[in-house]
């Protein structure tokens, strides 16, 4: 009897870890028959949050079967599975959804086995039902928010283990893949060993006990460290065995979240490039040129909506003149057609009405039109969509397009033509108004942060490299490498790989649905291929691939946001059997991959983007400096002459970088204020009076005041504000003396005079080289800086 007793207490001890492990796994544990109700014998506590039903609802099927909870639509694909499984005697892994008790769809993730069943009896299915749709619903509301984003988080099997008095009883298999240690290696150990620290160790287990103790679980957030030294994020979750000795010990479960948590991390990072790039759309609508303007629109409109042709139509006078085309055959005899603003035409209505008008079939409403428009185009038009350009109130023409079939425009479509015009004659208007020097200044403010959202550039074959070390080493294959799509060639390219013998597929360049990989990109799906010997393939025509001896491969399409990036293929010179686990973590491998490859490729595409925006920046500043020079032909030249010698003289002070820049922006600009300057002072062939010399000193100020909302351009203010102030405190406009005025305007105070003493004026010949470098010693300590006139008189002479 003392042995049974005690045979009995062990056994209540048993179920006792059972049941506790059950409780703080999540999901519902079942056993069922299987037969298409999937009558349950035995279902968990789970069984009431995933279902909403009762277990005692289910068992027997005493208020419902499990097979109608079942969504109609998934029913026969789950019998499917299941019985497949069945023959082949292997575990199942299934998603589906059900219809929980109060009607809510939820989707589930379901993994079990069929038991082999007695005579004359039912074979038996047990297994455990997780809920998913948090998951589901989270990809889902992230494809509808960043452009059909989607993330894939593919959820891990759980870590499971049991601690007592801080050591460690007990783990399961998948505690050791996480940690990378062996089951010996941890099983009497102290859980220390499972921290990066003391400190670490110590924080979760008082934060862990304090739930315990006001909730009966505690669940926490922290870090593993691996055998080898990795950190990963885990979720721990931690119930005691009893609840009322502590001491007894608690069981755990340890989730890898370090997926998830990089993919937040990624998904935060792509949010914000995305919100970058849209600040760019913005900005680009500021262009001053009106041809770089309407390519934009053409190029960009594609991006919004499918058509066949479009047109930019402008209004002139009494009608409307077509500046720009994109989608004809011909696009050069589509340019300067001219509409008439008559009834005949549904452009008249557009402008008349100021409201988007859009029409199934052209022909029906506007037949004149159609006969005019075959005059010049070759592909009948049918749909039509025609949405005015509107600026500040003011219609200046209209956005056109055509589709060639019968096709109406949708409320969305136009919704979104609708916004993408508004930005059209935005840009339109502001090209328009290039002459208003003050309003384009103001378009240029935003270009300052451009500088700020770009900081690297990221290594792609690095990063690849990196990645397929790890393809290799985790999933113990021989070898792996990647292909990139190359949308506008619609190819795969190698870029990357590791672990051939000879180099024959650095040479892979396949069209979609070409050999496997172009298969697995063209369908979306893993390829599979488990002996090459066996199946008709492509590899063993090319030259050396024998020499490789790969017997299985793999090729997992590559997908970010939605669209194909790529391949990853992967080989083996034997024959691979991967279970579940491994094809998951393949498949997690993919979509890291897949957003590495997004995430170089926007940040190469954004790095162009500034590059270049920044080079028509500066080009428009010297735009401005030449045109102001065309307008005071007494100063010609001169901005451009000085700019050369003030970068050497800033130079000789260690200014670098972008204070360099702005010297130079602030040395073309130091005169833009003459833009406030009449005409009659300005350009004046004699002396200048008291009174307009007054006017003329304001200049300084001019430019202040027309530069300072600038954010791009406020650090190369000091030269135009400051330029004419003089050592001694006698200059203008503030009467700064010493080194209150700003080093950039001393530096460039001592070059503008050089070069403009050397220069013929109305009121005086040019001064000769000797005449005007004694001047400006004679002026070092009143006019200049010492130092500087020192500096500069070292360049020069060395010149």
């Amino acid at each position: 009897m003392s042995r049974m007793g005690r045979d009995e207490a062990t056994l209540s001890e048993d179920q006792k870890q059972l049941n506790n492990l059950l409780s703080i796994l999540p999901g519902m544990f079942y056993r069922c028959h299987n037969d298409p109700e999937w009558t349950m014998q035995f279902v968990s506590e789970g069984c009431l949050d995933l279902t909403g039903y009762q277990p005692d609802d289910l068992v027997n099927n005493n208020r419902i079967s499990y097979g109608d909870i079942v969504h109609v639509d998934d029913r026969q694909r789950v019998w499917d599975v299941v019985q497949a499984a069945n023959e082949a005697n292997t575990r199942f892994t299934v998603s589906y959804r059900i219809i929980s008790a109060d009607g809510e769809e939820k989707w589930v993730w379901e993994q079990g086995l069929v038991m082999p069943a007695g005579e004359n009896e039912l074979s038996q299915v047990e297994g455990i039902i997780t809920d998913i749709t948090e998951l589901i619903q989270t990809e889902q509301a992230l494809s509808e928010r960043e452009a059909r984003l989607r993330s894939i988080f593919l959820a891990a099997p759980v870590g499971i283990g049991i601690v007592s008095n801080r050591v460690l009883l007990d783990v399961n298999d998948r505690i050791c893949e996480i940690t990378g240690y062996s089951k010996n290696e941890l099983v009497g150990k102290k859980s220390t060993i499972l921290y990066p620290s003391q400190v670490e160790f110590d924080r979760v287990g008082v934060e862990k006990y304090k739930q315990i103790e006001e909730e009966g679980t505690g669940t926490v957030e922290t870090q593993f460290k691996r055998k080898d030294g990795q950190l990963i994020d885990v979720l721990l979750s931690s119930t005691p065995i009893d609840p009322k000795d502590l001491l007894a010990g608690v069981t755990f479960t340890a989730l890898d979240i370090t997926d998830r948590k990089q993919a937040e991390k990624d998904i935060l990072d792509y949010t914000r490039r995305i919100e970058a790039l849209l600040e760019v759309d913005n900005l680009i609508t500021s262009s001053l040129e009106i041809d770089q303007v309407l390519a934009f629109i053409m190029t960009e409109l594609e991006k919004v909506i499918t058509y066949d042709s479009t047109t930019v139509q402008l209004l002139r006078d009494n009608h409307l003149e077509v500046v720009a085309a994109y989608g004809f055959p011909r696009s050069e005899r589509v340019e300067g057609i001219v509409f008439p603003l008559e009834s005949e035409f549904p452009n008249f209505e557009v402008i008349t009405t100021r409201e988007v008008l859009a029409l199934e079939d052209i022909s029906q409403a506007y037949p004149h039109f159609r006969t005019e428009a075959n005059k010049y185009l070759s592909a009948e038009i049918c749909s039509w969509l025609g949405v005015p350009l509107i600026s500040k109130g003011n219609i200046i023409g209209m956005l056109a397009l055509d589709r060639t079939e019968i096709n109406p425009f949708s409320k969305d479509e136009i919704r979104l033509v609708t916004a993408f015009a508004n930005q059209a004659a935005s840009a339109l208007e502001n090209a328009r108004l290039f002459s208003d020097a003050n309003r384009r200044l103001e378009r240029l403010t935003s270009l300052s942060l451009i500088d700020d959202s770009i900081s690297a550039s990221l290594d792609l074959r690095e990063t690849l490299n990196v990645f397929l070390g790890q393809v290799v080493t985790q999933l113990q294959v021989d070898a792996a490498d990647v292909l990139l799509y190359k949308p506008d060639t619609q190819t795969l390219e190698y870029e990357s790989g590791i672990g051939f013998r000879t180099s024959v597929l650095q040479h892979t360049r396949l069209r979609l649905g070409q050999s496997h990989a172009g298969l697995a990109a063209l369908e979306r799906r893993l390829i599979e291929i488990p002996d090459l010997n066996r199946v008709e393939t492509d590899f063993p025509q090319l030259p050396q691939f024998t020499q490789e001896a790969f017997i299985s491969y793999y090729g997992v399409p590559l997908i970010a946001k939605g669209d194909i990036v790529g391949v990853l293929e992967i080989f083996n010179r034997t024959c691979l059997e991967p279970d579940p686990e491994w094809n998951g973590f393949l498949n997690t491998l993919a979509t890291q991959a897949a957003v590495a490859i997004d995430n170089a490729t926007l940040y190469d595409e954004l790095h162009r983007s500034n590059e270049n925006l920044v080079a028509a920046y500066d080009a428009t500043i010297e735009g401005w400096a030449r045109a102001l020079e065309l307008r005071d032909q007494v100063t010609e030249e001169h901005a451009r002459r000085v700019v050369d010698l003030v970068i050497k003289l800033a130079s000789s002070f260690d200014i670098s970088g972008e204070d360099l820049t702005h010297i130079r922006r602030g040395a073309l600009l130091h005169d833009i204020g003459k833009m406030g300057v009449p005409d009659s002072i300005l350009q004046k062939k004699g002396n200048l009076t008291d009174a307009e010399w007054d006017i003329m000193r304001q200049h300084t100020t001019f430019a202040y005041e027309m530069l300072k909302s600038v954010d791009y351009l406020r650090p190369a203010l000091e030269i135009p504000l400051c330029h004419h102030e003089k050592w001694d405190g006698t200059g203008y406009p503030s009467g700064l003396t010493g080194e209150q005025i700003p080093l950039a305007a001393r530096i460039f105070a001592v070059v503008d005079v050089f070069d403009a003493l050397l220069s013929d004026r109305p009121y005086r010949k040019a001064w000769s080289k000797d005449k005007v470098l004694s001047h400006i010693r004679q002026q070092s300590g009143v006019h200049f800086d010492p130092e500087v006139v020192e500096r500069f008189l070292k360049i020069i002479l060395v010149d």
